[in-house]
C-alpha cells in the first residue's frame, strides 16, 4: 500500500536523499515536499530574500508532514 513519506536529513546528505526518493517512488509512494530541489539559502543576494526564502520552505515542510 502506497504511504505519504517526508524525509528529513541534513543538507550534507542531499544525494543520499535523491536516491531514497527515487527508491521510495519507484516503490509507488508519495513524497510529501522534496527539499532537494530548494534554492541554497545562502546563495540568495539579500537578507530580506534570505527571510522570504526560508519562510516558503518552513511553509512547503511543514505542508509536507501534515
Amino acid at each position: 500500500m502506497p504511504q505519504r513519506v517526508y524525509v528529513a536529513a541534513s543538507f550534507e546528505q542531499i544525494d543520499d536523499v535523491k536516491a531514497l526518493y527515487k527508491k521510495l517512488r519507484a516503490a509507488g509512494h508519495v513524497v510529501t515536499a522534496d527539499w532537494t530541489i530548494h534554492k541554497e539559502i545562502a546563495s540568495m543576494s539579500s537578507e530580506k530574500e534570505r527571510q522570504a526564502l526560508k519562510s516558503q520552505y518552513v511553509i512547503e515542510d511543514t505542508e509536507g508532514v501534515t
